[in-house]
């Protein structure tokens, strides 16, 4: 999927309905892969703008709505511990190159602004999480915009490789 993503860059989202030894289970791929649709699905006329609904988002949230239990328009599956060989087996996580060292499975999402920013501007980004064989946890892989945003020092935050 990552390989065929690639070819697609600035361009269409793609969706797999049958994915190999995941049955139920679908993959998206390129959701944000061109500003008008990054804009489009923040709800705002120009990609620009988004920051500005962040902001209004985060200065208005939605008020939490409580859902009755027995009234939860959902199931719950729960599987134990033991259940549970690897992540992998009840997730459908993908490996964007051979050269990766695991699976990828969500993303962090960072907005960043001045300062942090050298140079000013912003910096939007996502960030994978990765799962290795035999690791008990995950970890969050931060890409070279990001290290060097971290590392600038010009901040008031100064972050760590």
């Amino acid at each position: 999927m990552a390989a065929i993503s690639k070819a697609f860059d600035n361009s269409k989202a793609l969706v797999a309905n049958d994915v190999t030894n995941y049955p139920n289970s679908r993959l998206i791929s390129n959701l944000w892969a061109t500003k008008e649709r990054c804009a489009r699905l923040f709800g705002v006329d120009e990609f620009k703008d988004i920051k500005f609904k962040l902001l209004e988002s985060l200065h208005n949230p939605i008020a939490l709505r409580v859902v009755e239990r027995d009234a939860a328009p959902c199931q719950e599956i729960v599987l134990e511990r033991d259940q549970i060989g690897r992540v992998e087996d009840i997730l459908p996580l993908g490996m964007h190159t051979e050269d990766d060292g695991g699976r990828f499975f969500g993303n962090g999402v960072h907005f960043i602004g001045s300062p942090w920013v050298p140079g000013g501007g912003t910096q939007f980004s996502f960030y994978r999480m990765s799962f290795r064989d035999g690791q008990q946890y995950a970890s969050v892989n931060m890409g070279r915009a990001a290290r060097a945003i971290a590392s600038a020092g010009d901040g008031p935050a100064r972050g760590s490789r």
